[in-house]
């Protein structure tokens, strides 16, 4: 019997890792699920935010599994199904994957008879879909690759932003796909693991892979500290210049978690595990930002 495997896939900061808690939290009874979570940047940032009792979690960085690592991944699932036989793998990708690229992970011969693709959820961040979609195929492609599509953080969308990115998803779902609202990613954990059908094949002769344009910079920091409200002013002028930057600092206020997402700025406490300061920046025009630089002028 093969395992399935669900993937969550949606543009960077759109949710992700809130929903795959969510569903990590509310698991059905009885069921075993495994995580794979893939960074694109150099660090695995994810992995230490993702909350639950999974039976197992493999972690990957330094790319996307829809095409640098697609050999990577299918190793990873091999060992994975061998030593834990979950009932169920739940792969959290990228900002910038496209669902359709995993499928030739799914014709490695030591997989078909393993695991088997199941539902494509596509996580649509509500406030800044309609401002990023016209200029960025791939997250269009995202939401005509999935079966579900959660429209997340309805809540901070208004009526007119609302209106319109529900008049771009009519024009891009596949027939017959759900569409649901959601807030901090809460939704019926039926629409994940009971499996409908997919929209791409699962068994493609020809991949095709094309530039996605986006960069990733990471910085390891063990030692310093930050400015804390110096920091907070420095992010703000980096929406619209950078599309995601997370990680943990450590700053005059204590450890915190950073979320940058294409709308906002997050500072909260850490309360996970001990850290090192580390953060990842991704964008298209990251070179001329002075991420490093200016980072160190926040030095304390």
């Amino acid at each position: 019997m093969t395992v399935p495997i669900h993937v969550i896939a949606g543009f960077l900061g759109s949710g992700k890792t809130t929903m795959l808690n969510y569903l990590l939290h509310h698991v059905p009874p009885g069921l075993r699920p495994a995580v794979i979570v893939n960074d694109f940047g150099k660090v695995a940032i994810d992995g230490q935010l993702v909350e639950g009792d999974a039976l197992d979690m493999i972690e990957m960085a330094s790319g996307c599994i829809c095409c640098s690592l697609q050999g990577a991944l299918a190793d990873g699932l091999v060992e994975l199904v061998e030593r834990q036989a979950p009932d169920v793998i739940l792969i959290e990708s990228t900002g910038i994957a496209q669902p359709a690229e995993l499928a030739p992970v799914f014709n490695r011969r030591d997989l078909l008879d393993l695991v088997e693709l199941g539902n494509v959820l596509c996580v649509v961040d509500a406030t800044t879909f309609s401002r990023y979609a016209p200029g960025l195929m791939m997250l269009r492609r995202q939401v005509e690759q999935a079966n579900t599509i959660v429209l997340n953080k309805v809540a901070d969308a208004s009526p007119e932003t609302l209106a319109e990115v529900r008049q771009h998803l009519d024009y891009l779902v596949q027939p017959g796909a759900v569409v649901v609202d959601s807030n901090f990613g809460e939704i019926d954990i039926g629409l994940v693991y009971d499996q409908r059908p997919i929209y791409f094949s699962r068994r493609p002769t020809v991949r095709a892979v094309g530039g996605h344009g986006f960069h990733s910079y990471t910085i390891e920091e063990s030692a310093a500290t930050y400015d804390c409200e110096g920091l907070r002013a420095w992010l703000e002028t980096l929406v619209g210049q950078v599309e995601r930057a997370k990680g943990m600092l450590r700053t005059t206020a204590g450890m915190k978690l950073i979320q940058l997402t294409p709308g906002a700025v997050e500072i909260s406490d850490w309360n996970g595990p001990q850290a090192s300061s580390r953060i990842v920046f991704i964008g298209r025009e990251l070179a001329g930002t002075g991420l490093e630089e200016a980072l160190q002028k926040l030095h304390v």
